[in-house]
């Protein structure tokens, strides 16, 4: 609880998690980077400044995800120029008080249950950290 940064952060390798619960992370509550894969059952996520991210050529699969207080739920971008895109996987959503749901670098893509969203946005780990 109240974690300064991330509170949970994936590079390089793979994770499993259920059963999750992170309250008061400083910025993401999940991050998974680096061609990392995250396998998740049920993840809570409240009062992060990002839900979840995955970045650098990762794949985060979430089968039950809660998401609460963030003013970003959900964010997928390349942050290093060595990596591409990102994609997430999410299943059984809930939200609650989320000011955006998501923000998606172009070549990223997202699927919630079975509807998949392309990124558009140039450039976002700038937006996001400026």
């Amino acid at each position: 609880m109240n974690c300064g940064n991330d509170c949970i952060d994936i590079s390089g390798s793979q994770l499993e998690l259920d059963k999750v619960e992170i309250k008061g992370a400083g910025d993401k509550g999940i991050s998974v980077g680096e061609k990392s894969r995250l396998d998740a059952g049920l993840v809570d996520i409240q009062q992060a400044k990002i839900g979840i991210a995955s970045k650098d050529s990762s794949m985060a699969v979430i089968s039950q995800l809660v998401l609460s207080q963030c003013p970003i739920g959900l964010a997928l971008y390349s942050k290093k120029s060595e990596f591409g895109p990102a994609e997430m996987k999410i299943n059984n959503l809930r939200v609650e008080k989320i000011r955006q749901l998501h923000q998606i670098e172009k070549g990223s893509t997202l699927t919630i249950e079975e509807e998949t969203s392309e990124g558009d946005l140039i450039e976002l780990v700038q937006q996001l950290y400026d």
